[in-house]
């Protein structure tokens, strides 16, 4: 969730703190490769932060392999939670392809926080 608040511009530190928080990325790791890593999270992101966004399974797994395969070449272990988020995105990712519309990321994200807060 933290990742996400940082993304959406609302949230405490950096997308590059949150990396390092998650594992994704830890000292041994260049400047140029964490730089790297933090533009292929940012292309993940995508316009979803500004503009209206339709969802293609399609874009989920390639970006993920490509990021999984950086990591890889990293010789970072990827946490075991992944596995789960993977499952959620795929699920979602499904769903909103298939009802074929777009969405403003930032808006529902948005909303999904002030609803967490009324709960």
């Amino acid at each position: 969730l933290e990742t996400y608040k940082v993304f959406f511009g609302n949230g405490e530190g950096d997308l590059k703190t949150q990396l390092f928080h998650m594992g994704l990325l830890n000292e041994t790791v260049s400047s140029f490769d964490q730089e790297k890593l933090l533009h292929m999270f940012t292309k993940h992101f995508g316009a979803g932060a500004t503009e209206p966004l339709s969802f293609k399974f399609s874009h989920l797994l390639e970006s993920f392999k490509n990021i999984f395969d950086f990591l890889g070449s990293l010789k970072i272990k990827i946490p075991s939670e992944f596995a789960l988020l993977g499952f959620y995105l795929s699920t979602l990712y499904w769903n909103l392809e298939e009802a074929g519309y777009e969405y403003d990321i930032r808006e529902a994200f948005e909303l999904g926080v002030i609803a967490s807060k009324l709960s």
